[in-house]
């Protein structure tokens, strides 16, 4: 378990405020069982400040020297695609290009298509296995997304319940990394009038996600907040995700 120390400064405001990054990594001593339950623990220090998230920010997940090299390798994969999907009835190449991999066969649905799954390659294996022992959970499938600069982006989004906890590893440009609030039907159904009204003044939560930093989301984060990267005209390096899932 890493040492206790301070929480990252994560604000919250409508003015997108941004969260430091200054913040010396965790051990790297690897856990030998998973945790029992069912979500990442012992990173409290790194938790961002979400009302009803569960959200963890990680700087220097990866070491220097483990990190050497990997953004090369992992841009030079033959399985990268750009999707075409289906927007208002219309055929949209999607700008950011993706490849999937999983420990078994099987075609992921992604935003109104499907995506065969590949085997993971080696570079990819070794990466896969770090995360799993730092986090001491099992990950059965990553997507790789390649931004090649500030112009390529991720709308506002939720990802779907079923990925319990998603752990995302960035190389390369640091982005920006935005969460807003949402109130899902089945949560405003259910919550009290003073609760929804402290649900409704949540406000938009910015911070920049360095290279060989690591995001976690996990629990209700889903049902309550959305997230995106945005455009950023003035990055002009690129930027590769890694985003570990278990299904």
């Amino acid at each position: 378990m890493p040492p206790k120390r301070k929480a990252p400064p994560v604000t919250a405001s409508r003015k997108r405020a941004r969260a430091s990054s200054s913040l010396s990594p965790p051990p790297s001593e690897p856990a030998e069982q998973p945790s029992p339950e069912g979500r990442v623990t012992g990173f409290d220090q790194f938790r961002v400040p979400l009302l009803e998230g569960d959200v963890l920010y990680i700087p220097d997940f990866l070491p220097p020297a483990d990190a050497e090299g990997l953004y090369a390798a992992l841009a030079a994969l033959p399985d990268w695609h750009h999707p075409t999907l289906r927007i208002y009835n219309r055929a949209v190449q999607q700008s950011r290009a993706v490849a999937v991999y999983a420990s078994s066969p099987r075609t992921i649905k992604y935003s109104g298509t499907e995506i065969r799954a590949h085997a993971f390659p080696p570079v990819l294996e070794r990466v896969r296995r770090t995360v799993e022992a730092r986090l001491a959970q099992r990950f059965d499938v990553c997507m790789l997304n390649r931004y090649d600069d500030g112009g390529v982006y991720i709308g506002r989004h939720s990802d779907t319940c079923e990925n319990l906890i998603i752990a995302s590893l960035s190389l390369g440009a640091a982005r920006s990394f935005v969460m807003t609030p949402r109130m899902p039907p089945r949560a405003a159904g259910g919550e009290g009038e003073e609760r929804r009204r402290e649900l409704e003044a949540r406000e938009t939560v910015r911070f920049t996600m360095q290279d060989r930093s690591l995001v976690v989301m996990q629990g209700k984060t889903q049902d309550y907040w959305k997230h995106e990267i945005p455009k950023e005209r003035r990055v002009k390096e690129g930027r590769i995700s890694l985003t570990f899932r278990q299904t």
